[in-house]
């Protein structure tokens, strides 16, 4: 069980970076395969944790893009 004070509380005039719909876009955009729509198994194939990369990255490319604008 995650305790509540994992993650940090909300202060005013922050935000926070998160990711949704890694698996669904893994699977249907990248075709990989995910067993029991797990991720973990792509950790042990270097083609998809290059993806994995990629697609973090172009995440913090857009935050960084945009940080002073919020």
């Amino acid at each position: 069980m995650v305790s509540n004070k994992s993650f940090p509380s909300h202060q005013a005039g922050r935000f926070y970076l998160t990711e949704g719909g890694t698996e669904t876009e893994f699977m249907y955009k990248h075709g990989f395969e995910l067993p029991h729509f797990g991720m973990f198994p792509l950790l042990d194939n270097p083609k998809a944790v290059s993806k994995m990369r990629e697609m973090f990255r172009s995440y913090l490319e857009v935050a960084a893009k945009h940080e002073n604008q919020f």
